[in-house]
This record gives structure tokens, sequence and C-alpha cells, in this order.
């Protein structure tokens, strides 16, 4: 791992809203998900190494992670149960359409990587670095 920190399984978790027991680590934490998003974000932010504002560096993680959760979503509906019934109990989730939520987690991804490079993305539009003088 050359972004993420240990632990960050967590805040995927967070992200697709389930528990360790419905998304384990260890469906996280494999070497495809992690290199990929990785390097995704590497490439699309080049000077990744040089951000000294601890913002951008919280935000560099949340790319990271946002794309690993972007990943996993469509494969959630085979991971999860939405009935269950037993003698003693019956409940039933909500529904989620996981395509719209991959959706949904790409823009987030998009606007992380934007208010990184401060470049154009076709889903936020232009983000300037520098702050503008209104007066």
């Amino acid at each position: 791992m050359i972004i993420l920190q240990p632990g960050f399984e967590g805040a995927v978790r967070s992200k697709l809203g389930v528990s360790q027991k419905e998304l384990p680590d260890s469906e996280i934490n494999t070497p495809f998900l992690v290199d990929r998003a990785e390097a995704d974000v590497i490439r699309r932010v080049p000077e990744y190494a040089t951000l000294t504002d601890p913002l951008d560096k919280l935000n560099l993680q949340d790319a990271v992670i946002t794309y690993i959760a972007m990943m996993i979503a469509p494969s959630m509906v085979r991971r999860l149960k939405y009935k269950v019934k037993t003698i003693d109990v019956s409940w039933e989730k909500e529904k989620v359409d996981w395509e719209a939520f991959a959706a949904r987690l790409r823009d987030e991804y998009e606007g992380l990587i934007c208010e990184l490079t401060g470049y154009d993305s076709p889903l936020v539009g232009r983000i300037d670095v520098e702050p503008r003088n209104t007066l």
C-alpha cells in the first residue's frame, strides 16, 4: 500500500453501509482492488507524494477508499441477504440499487480528484485551486 493506511477497510465498509460480517477485510484487501485503486489515483494525481496539506492527504486517501467502494458496490447485491425468516424472527432490508450507488461513488471520486488537481472534470466542472478575489 502506497497511499492507504492500515485499517482502511472500515472506511470502505462505512461508505457502503455494511458490516464486517457482510464484507470482511479479506474481500476488501485484495491486491487487485487496492493496487488498482491506488494506481488510478496516482495516475490522476501524479504529484501525490508532494502533498503537504493535511486535508489534501486525507482527500487522497478518501479518493482511494471511494474507488475501492465503487469497484465493490456492484457485487453487493450478491453478498447481502435482504430477507431473513426463522421461526422466531423475520426481517427485510430495503433494497439498494448498487449500480446507481456505484455511479454516485464515481461522482464522489471525481470530485475528490478534481479538488486535488484543480483540473476540469467531466462530472463536476472546474474547481479552482486558488481562491478568487470577489471584491
